[in-house]
């Protein structure tokens, strides 16, 4: 084992130890690759804190997701039905989804027929 290597299993340790854990395994990867010893240490270390702030803001997303308990968790935006039957106006959606009303503090008020999709959309925004 090479004191390189000796010193990137220490800091792996440490950056789990520290939960990071994305960190070292990024740290690993890049190790690893033989391009990497092109890249600045700026660059390194960016991409290594980027991905492992991506990862806590996917797991924070989805622990929220779980503890709304959501009855359509699966509902997504993009798949809403705006077929003219439904009467529902595609604008009032796309301004909706911006979230405004939450940083304005206004409330949001659907109502319609039972069946017709309240829920759904409730969920998917």
């Amino acid at each position: 084992m090479t004191n390189s290597t000796e010193r990137i299993n220490e800091l792996t340790q440490y950056l789990r130890q520290m939960r990071l854990p994305i960190m070292a395994d990024r740290l690993i990867d890049l190790y690893s690759d033989p391009l990497s010893n092109k890249r600045s240490t700026l660059d390194i270390l960016e991409e290594i804190v980027i991905d492992e702030y991506q990862s806590r803001r996917h797991n924070t997303i989805q622990r929220h997701l779980k503890q709304a308990k959501l009855s359509q968790p699966q509902a997504h935006v993009q798949e809403i039905d705006y077929s003219p039957s439904r009467k529902l106006n595609k604008d009032t959606i796309d301004q909706l989804m911006t979230c405004q009303f939450i940083t304005n503090h206004r409330n949001v008020i659907i109502q319609g027929a039972t069946g017709t999709g309240k829920s759904y959309i409730t969920n998917a925004l």
